[in-house]
Order: structure tokens, then sequence, then C-alpha cells
């Protein structure tokens, strides 16, 4: 009986490890869309409310409107975006609409690994920092590394 009920719970852990799909053991469904981040400087949220930013590639150009809500940190899905280089146009306004902020940057999105390096990738990201004097520039996105 004893036997039975290791064999039980040995074939119970290998199929939770495992899926008719054959990922990776640990890889989940859980996803990362591609998109552009954007953070500003603690010092700028009371300044901020909303904005936006155009970005192109491939001889194409979008526009997708951001709020922070009285938040550091907004993101925007960005379907499409490649792992080459985009040119990110940002503009943030404070809560009367008036510009506060207008940057123009070359990036490259990076792939994401929600489930770590040794599963699938996910979407390319970008994450824009804005500095309290308003300089911007690439940081790191949220999975990035893979860890």
């Amino acid at each position: 009986m004893r036997l039975l009920a290791t064999a039980g719970l040995v074939l119970a852990a290998t199929t939770a490890c495992t899926s008719s799909d054959d990922v990776a053991i640990g890889c989940t469904d859980i996803g990362s869309p591609s998109g552009i981040g954007i953070k500003i400087d603690p010092a700028l949220v009371p300044k901020v409310d909303t904005g936006g930013f155009e970005a192109c590639w491939a001889g194409d150009c979008r526009t997708y409107p951001i709020a922070f809500n009285n938040q550091a940190e907004t993101f925007a899905d960005t379907p499409g975006l490649p792992t080459s280089e985009v040119e990110v146009t940002v503009r943030l306004a404070d809560r009367s609409g008036k510009e506060v902020l207008e940057r123009t940057l070359t990036v490259t999105p990076v792939l994401t690994y929600p489930n770590g390096r040794s599963c699938e990738p996910d979407g390319a990201r970008v994450l824009l920092l804005v500095s309290e004097n308003g300089d911007v520039r690439a940081g790191v996105p949220a999975y990035a590394s893979g860890r």
C-alpha cells in the first residue's frame, strides 16, 4: 500500500510540473505585454498629471495617452513594439493641461521574461526615467532581467 501511495505522489508531482504543451518546469501563462513605462522623479509627481508619447518605428508613428494619477509611474500597452530602435517623444502636462516637458530620444526595447530566463520571453518593453530636471533616459524595465 505504501508503494502505491508513493508512486501516486511521484506521478502527481511529475504531472504538476509539465503540461501537454511541453512547457518547461516552472513556466506559467503569466505574460508581460509589450509597452512603454514612464517613471518620473517623485519631486515631479505634484507637477505632472497626464501626457502622452509618440513611438515611431519601421516608418510608422503611433500616439499613446498616459495618466499618472498622483503616482510616479505609468505604463502604456504598445502592441507590436519591436526589439529594434524606436524613437519616442514624451510629453508631460500638469493638471491644467499645460505642457511641462517634451523630450525625444531613441531607445531599444528589450524582451521580457516574466517567468525567468529558462522560459520563453514575452513582450518587448522600454522604461523611460524622467529626472527632476527633465532629463529622460532609458532604464531597465520590469522582467527584463529574467530573475
